[in-house]
């Protein structure tokens, strides 16, 4: 009975501290609560399937046609959700020299780390260029990403080619 006796005036500032508390760890037990099994979780895309579709997209867009800094941004930035998605690298907040220096967790062969090196500097170039044509072979670009994405497609199951131990033989 003395608990609930509001006659000493402090009950109700009481009230209004603890409320929000109460709201808010009840609001977490319920985001915090596991699904219900009867909802559908989107299943993960695979990294490898979207950018293809992407670098699909690109082509079926004519790219290569666009404005020189979009191009590179465009074409990169499929290059850095690719590497985002399926290595767990932070692409997506580097620069393309950047990441050139983050290449060597990728087991890939020289050749193709070469070349990937090469069109990132060029993105990177392309940035401050003003227009105009890079020199470079533009729809090729896409043609390289899309080589790097079919024969690279997961962590797990990339072997360089230079390392016969790790192939078994």
């Amino acid at each position: 009975d003395v608990l609930f006796n509001c006659t000493h005036g402090f009950c109700l500032p009481v009230a209004f501290l603890l409320t929000p508390s109460l709201i808010f760890c009840s609001s977490k037990k319920i985001r915090d609560r596991p699904a219900s099994s009867g909802a559908r979780k989107e299943p993960k895309k695979d990294p490898r399937d979207v950018a293809l579709q992407m670098l699909d997209a690109l082509v079926e867009e004519k790219a290569w046609e666009m404005e020189l800094r979009h191009y590179y941004s465009t074409v990169t930035n499929v290059l850095r959700i690719y590497l985002e998605e399926q290595y767990s690298i932070s692409a997506l907040e580097m620069t393309g020299t950047e990441i050139t220096r983050v290449l060597p967790q990728i087991r890939m062969d020289e050749e193709m780390r070469r070349v990937i090196r090469a069109f990132l500097v060029a993105s990177d170039f392309a940035k401050y260029a003003e227009k105009g044509h890079s020199g470079r072979d533009l729809r090729g670009e896409i043609d390289l990403v899309r080589n790097f994405v079919e024969r690279y497609p997961a962590p797990e199951t990339v072997v360089d080619e230079g390392d016969k131990s790790a192939q078994g033989s």
